[in-house]
């Protein structure tokens, strides 16, 4: 991953990730992190995918067709992992952060105050 991209990970936004989709903290163990973060998680015991993407790499829209796509496939019958919606009924989740040199990751205070900017 990229030096800038690692700079904005934090556990604070995977924490926060796993939160809007009602996945366990706890339960989260790193699948992979070349082009994305790839995580396996629980809800409500069983494993399901979290996938956190940077938004150099792909914008929400080219992440919202990928995603509405692969729902379209499940749909009419072919064999593959249908993509879940948040809590907040959402394929994908904007997570905003803020890079400080002392502190990598913080999410912004605008993200914390309105966690669905329009």
């Amino acid at each position: 991953m990229e030096r800038e991209i690692e700079l904005q990970f934090s556990h604070e936004v995977l924490f926060e990730a796993a939160k809007r989709f009602g996945m366990s903290a706890e339960s989260l163990k790193l699948l992979g992190d070349f082009e994305n973060y790839v995580y396996e998680g629980k809800i409500d015991g069983v494993n399901y995918v979290l996938r956190l993407t940077h938004s150099p790499h792909r914008s929400t829209n080219m992440v919202l067709g990928e995603l509405e796509w692969i729902n379209y496939l499940e749909k009419n019958g072919v064999s593959v992992a249908k993509a879940l919606h948040s809590a907040s009924g959402r394929l994908a989740e904007e997570i905003h952060v803020e890079v400080w040199p002392e502190r990598p990751g913080k999410i912004s205070e605008a993200a914390r105050w309105n966690p669905n900017p329009s």
